[in-house]
C-alpha cells in the first residue's frame, strides 16, 4: 500500500526528531540495561502508529517528547535496573560511514523478517490492520468461521511478532560495543530518503505497532492531558506490604470530555497475570501500593493451577476463583462487574436487547469515572484480549480514556459501539477475563467485562486478611473439573488434579507428532479446536508454580507472627512452597518465561523423549509439596477456628 504525499511529509518530520528522541532516551535511561537504538525505535513506531492524535504540525516536537519521555518511564517500570557504565556519553556521536553500513543492514532485516511472514497470514493482517476490514468482511473473504478467523489472525501476530524480535534481536547482537549509530539513517542503494522511512516505518509500524507492542492503528481521536505519577499522602494502615493511603485525585472536565487526572499507568501484556497488573495500577490509584507477590497471594493466583486437554493455549484465563473480586474485599472496596456472562448466550438475544444492556453498563462506568474511581476494563478497544484501567469518558464522541498498555491517557473507541469503530455485529463490548465470570464459568469471553471498584469500607485487618488467602488456598486445591463443550470439547482440571493431568498429559505427549494432527477433522461437527496443543499451557503451569508459589511462601512467613498458636504449620508450609518451587526452578527452568524468544529452546526439549519423562517426574514431586503444604494450611485452619475444617 503506497504512502500517501501526507504521510510522506509526516514521516521526513518525524525523521527530524531522532535526535531529541536519543538525548531524552540517554538523560532518563542512564546506568539502565536499555539500548538506546531500541528506544527509539520504539518511540517512531507509537509515534508513527499515533500519527492521527496530533492535529497541529508546529506542536511535533513537544508531541513526540511526551511520547519519548512515556516510553522512557514505562521501561524504567517494567525493566530491572542493572548497574553498567554510562557507555552511550551525553552528547550524539556524529555517523560513520561503517555506522551507516550497519543501519542498513539493520532496516533490510528488519523487512526480511516481515516479508518471511506466511502470505495468507500478511494479508489477514494488512486487512485487519491497516485496512479496518470487518470480521465479516474477512469471514467472507476467507471462508472461515469467526473463532476459526480470530484463532487464525491471533496465531499470525505471534508469528510476525516472533519473526521481528528475532530480526531485531539478532541484529542488536551483531555491534556490541559500538559507537552510537545514526538511527534509521536514509539507507543508501535501493532504500533511499523518505522512502526508506516511509518504507521502514510504513511495514514495521502497522505490523511492530499493532501486533508487537500492542499499540492500535485505527483512528483515535484527539492528543489527551498527560499522564502524572499520583502523589498519595497520609498513610492509614501498613498491613502486608499494601500501604493504605488517601489518594488525591482530581475528575476534569473539558469540551464534552470527563477524566480523573494523575492515574498510574503500566504495562499490562497479555499473559496469565495481566488482570493482576492491571489491578496493581487500579489500586495505586485508590490508595493501595502493593507489590505483585502480595497481589498473587490475596487474589488466589499464589495457590492456582489449571491444566487443559489438548493443552489449550488460553487455558490462562481459567480459574476457579474471581481474582478481582478478592483483591478488592481484601483491602476492604465494594466491588461490582456489569457483565452478562459468556458472550455465546449474549449474542442470541436481540440486538436492541444487547445495545440496552451494553448501554446501561457504560452508564454505571460514566458514575463511577464521575465519582473520581477508575474502572478495569476488558475488551472495549480493538483486541478482546487486552485489559486496561478506564479514567475517562466522552459521551459526545462516544471513546474512552484508558491507561495501561500503549500511551497514557488514550482516548479511543469502544469496540462495537461507537459509530465507525470496529464492530463484529455483536452489539455488545467482547473481551475475555480471567476468573468466574459467572456461575459455572471459570473464564473466557464475557459480554460487556467491566469491574468496578467502588467506594472503601472498613479494611480487613491483617491477620483477617491471611485467613481469608488461606481459605482461598484449600478451596482452589480442591477445586472440582470443570468442561466446556465448545472449542472441540476442552477440560479444565484444578488444584490437586491439574497436578496429576499436568503429569499424565506430558508423559502421553509426542512431540512434535501431535502438534501435525488435524484435530478439526477429529471432532465432528467442529471447525476450530481452538489453540489445541499450543503448549502455552506449559508455560502458563511453570510460571504459576515459581512465582505464585514463592508469593505463597511469602504470605505464610509474613503470616507467622499473625497465627502464634499454629505458627509452627505456618512455617513449614512456607518450607514445602518453597522446595516445589525448588523443583520446579532446576527441571522444568526452560519454560520460565524470559524477555528473549525461548520457543526454539522450548521445542527441543519437547522434542527429547527423556526430557519429558524427567519433566513429568519433577511434576510428581511438586505435587507431593503442594499436598504437604495444604495438609499444613488445613493445621493452621483448625487451630484458629477448630469448627472450621472438619
Amino acid at each position: 500500500m503506497a504512502p500517501t504525499s501526507g504521510e510522506t511529509s509526516f514521516e521526513r518530520q518525524l525523521s527530524t526528531q531522532i535526535a531529541m528522541i536519543r538525548r531524552i532516551g540517554r538523560r532518563m535511561l542512564r546506568d539502565a540495561d536499555h539500548d538506546i537504538d531500541d528506544f527509539t525505535q520504539d518511540v517512531l513506531l507509537r509515534a508513527w502508529a499515533n500519527r492521527r492524535q496530533l492535529r497541529e504540525t508546529d506542536r511535533l516536537s513537544r508531541w513526540v517528547a511526551a511520547i519519548a519521555r512515556n516510553a522512557a518511564r514505562n521501561r524504567r517500570r517494567t525493566r530491572p535496573r542493572i548497574p553498567s557504565a554510562d557507555i552511550y556519553g551525553l552528547l550524539d556521536a556524529r555517523p560513520m560511514a561503517s555506522d551507516e553500513l550497519e543501519t542498513t543492514e539493520r532496516w533490510e532485516r528488519l523487512l526480511n523478517a516481515l516479508g518471511a511472514l506466511d502470505a495468507t497470514n500478511r494479508e489477514l493482517l494488512i486487512a485487519r490492520y491497516v485496512e479496518d476490514a470487518t470480521y465479516e468482511e474477512l469471514q467472507a473473504l476467507h471462508g472461515l468461521s469467526y473463532a476459526a478467523l480470530t484463532s487464525r489472525i491471533r496465531r499470525a501476530k505471534l508469528q510476525a511478532r516472533r519473526l521481528v524480535q528475532a530480526a531485531l534481536g539478532g541484529v542488536l547482537a551483531t555491534f556490541p560495543g559500538k559507537s552510537e549509530r545514526a538511527f534509521a539513517q536514509a539507507p543508501r542503494g535501493a532504500l533511499s530518503g523518505p522512502a526508506a522511512m516511509s518504507t521502514i516505518l510504513a511495514t514495521s509500524g502497522l505490523i511492530v505497532g499493532a501486533v508487537a507492542i500492542g499499540i492500535h492503528a485505527y483512528r483515535a481521536a484527539d492528543a489527551a492531558p498527560a499522564s502524572r505519577d499520583i502523589a498519595v499522602t497520609g498513610v492509614s494502615d501498613q498491613t502486608m506490604d499494601g500501604a493504605m493511603t488517601m489518594g488525591a485525585l482530581q475528575v476534569r472536565r473539558e469540551d464534552g470530555r470527563v477524566w480523573i487526572e494523575a492515574v498510574p499507568g503500566g504495562q499490562f501484556g497479555e499473559g496469565w497475570d495481566r488482570f493482576l497488573l492491571a489491578m496493581q495500577a487500579l489500586l495505586k490509584a485508590r490508595g493501595v501500593d502493593a507489590d505483585m507477590a502480595t497481589l498473587m497471594a490475596l487474589s488466589g493466583d499464589a495457590f492456582a493451577l489449571c491444566h487443559a486437554s489438548h493443552w489449550q493455549g488460553v487455558a490462562d484465563l481459567c480459574v476457579p476463583t474471581d481474582p478481582v473480586r478478592n483483591l478488592a474485599e481484601a483491602y476492604g472496596f465494594e466491588y461490582g462487574a456489569t457483565h452478562e456472562g459468556y458472550t455465546g448466550p449474549a449474542l442470541g438475544r436481540p440486538m436492541e436487547e444487547r445495545q440496552r444492556l451494553t448501554g446501561e453498563a457504560l452508564a454505571r462506568l460514566r458514575r463511577e469515572i464521575d465519582a473520581g474511581r477508575p474502572v478495569l476494563i476488558a475488551g472495549a478497544e480493538d483486541h478482546c484480549g487486552s485489559c486496561s484501567v478506564v479514567v475517562g469518558y466522552s459521551e459526545e464522541d462516544g471513546t474512552l480514556c484508558h491507561v495501561g498498555d500503549g500511551e497514557p491517557y488514550r482516548w479511543t473507541p469502544i469496540r462495537g459501539v461507537t459509530p465507525g469503530a470496529v464492530d463484529y455485529g455483536f452489539g455488545v463490548i467482547d473481551g475475555r477475563i480471567r476468573g468466574t465470570g459467572a456461575p459455572g464459568a471459570n473464564g473466557g469471553w464475557y459480554a460487556n467485562p467491566i469491574y468496578l471498584i467502588g467506594a472503601i469500607e472498613t479494611p480487613p485487618s491483617a491477620r483477617e486478611r491471611a485467613l481469608s488467602a488461606l481459605r482461598g488456598a484449600v478451596a482452589l486445591h480442591d477445586s472440582p473439573t470443570y468442561e466446556r463443550s465448545n472449542w472441540g470439547g476442552v477440560e479444565y482440571f484444578f488444584g490437586d488434579r491439574a497436578y496429576e493431568e499436568w503429569e499424565k498429559a506430558l508423559r502421553e505427549l509426542r512431540y512434535p507428532e501431535d502438534l501435525a494432527r488435524d484435530l478439526t477433522a477429529e471432532v465432528t461437527g467442529f471447525d476450530d479446536a481452538y489453540d489445541w496443543y499450543a503448549m502455552d499451557n506449559m508455560m502458563t503451569q511453570v510460571d504459576q508454580i515459581v512465582r505464585g508459589r514463592s508469593a505463597a511462601a511469602a504470605l505464610l512467613d509474613r503470616s507467622a507472627d499473625l497465627f502464634p498458636e499454629a505458627s509452627e504449620f505456618v512455617q513449614e508450609a512456607a518450607r514445602y512452597y518453597r522446595e516445589e518451587v525448588d523443583v520446579a526452578k532446576r527441571r522444568l527452568h526452560v519454560f520460565i518465561p524470559r524477555d528473549e524468544d525461548t520457543s526454539k529452546e522450548r521445542a527441543a526439549w519437547l522434542s527429547e523423549e527423556a526430557n519429558r519423562e524427567d519433566g513429568a517426574e519433577a511434576i510428581a514431586e511438586m505435587v507431593v509439596a503442594e499436598r504437604a503444604a495444604i495438609a499444613l494450611i488445613r493445621k493452621v485452619l483448625a487451630a484458629v477456628d477448630p469448627g472450621e475444617i472438619q
